[in-house]
């Protein structure tokens, strides 16, 4: 990682009531998407929802940060969607009982999916882009 020079000056803070308030919005949309669009197809019940569980854990970071830039964000926000996502490998009974309670359930999945990773793909590139246009507090 490059260290800036004394005239760089840090990046802009986000603006924190702007970044709950998407939180909330992405995650009423994930769960809309989960459960009330039932026959719908793959891409607007699954896959929407894991690029929005991925803008989920943007957008935390980005709260527990909001001075970090976005290189570290997206690194950070993608490892742990990824570590989350390999963790669905892992089978043990107490896990599965925590994975049986609804809530768990969609924050921590059941079956581990390649294709999955390419939802997280788009959804922290989407992040980005809401970030560079929404979030950064550009007064000073």
């Amino acid at each position: 990682m490059a260290i800036p020079s004394p005239s760089t000056p840090p990046p802009a803070p986000r603006r924190r009531g702007t970044v709950v308030l998407l939180l909330a919005v992405v995650v009423t949309l994930g769960l809309a998407s989960r459960l009330l669009f039932p026959g719908y197809p793959r891409l607007i019940t699954k896959d929407a929802g894991d690029a929005l569980w991925a803008i989920m854990f943007y957008l935390l970071v980005s709260l527990a940060g909001p001075r970090l830039a976005i290189a570290p964000v997206v690194a950070i926000a993608f490892a742990i969607t990824a570590g989350i996502e390999f963790f669905k490998l892992h089978r043990a009974p107490w896990i599965d009982a925590v994975r049986d309670v609804k809530v768990m359930s969609f924050l921590l999945g059941r079956v581990f999916g390649w294709h999955n990773f390419i939802a997280y793909a788009i959804g922290t590139a989407a992040a980005v882009v809401i970030d560079l246009a929404l979030l950064r507090n550009t007064r000073r």
